[in-house]
């Protein structure tokens, strides 16, 4: 079995695509390791690496251990926190006695749904997009500053 062969039964256990890349570079990097150690000892390249992946152990097993290891879990206490945090505001207006209570409740309830949303996003993706968020979360604080001065002033 070749390097490449064995990687693939591994990862083909995993579930969880985004940490596949990851986990076989690793484990191409501990099998070159012992693959560099027998050679060391007069092995030949071909019988070092055979030897190195028989160490590692079976593929499938390993594969099955790492997608436990790996699985996706749902923060649900942060969720529940966000979700309370984002309520709290409505509950202020409406205990407030004002109109405005309506609108905060539609705002939360339309902010919840990108916070969640961004919850299961893999932010590695987005980290190209860096320089975007930047530029239009820097707008949209320079066009809210002369509400911000007009609310002050009244």
């Amino acid at each position: 079995m070749h390097i490449k062969e064995f990687l693939n039964n591994v990862c083909g256990q995993i579930k969880y695509k985004p940490i596949r890349n990851e986990i076989a570079e690793e484990l191409e990097n501990h099998i070159n390791e012992a693959k560099e150690d027998y050679m060391k000892y007069g092995m030949h390249e071909e019988e070092a690496e055979e030897k190195a992946i028989i160490q590692m152990g079976e593929p499938e097993k390993i594969g099955k251990k790492l997608n436990k290891i790996h699985k996706p879990q749902m923060n649900w206490q942060l969720l529940i926190l966000t979700i309370i945090l984002l309520e709290f505001g409505y509950l202020i207006s409406y205990v407030d006695g004002t109109d405005k209570w309506k609108i905060n409740l539609i705002t939360s309830l339309l902010t919840m749904i990108p916070c969640i949303l961004i919850y299961f996003l893999d932010y590695r993706k987005m980290k190209k997009y860096a320089d975007i968020f930047y530029i239009v979360a820097t707008i949209i604080a320079i066009h809210s500053i002369p509400n911000i001065v007009r609310k002050n002033h009244t």
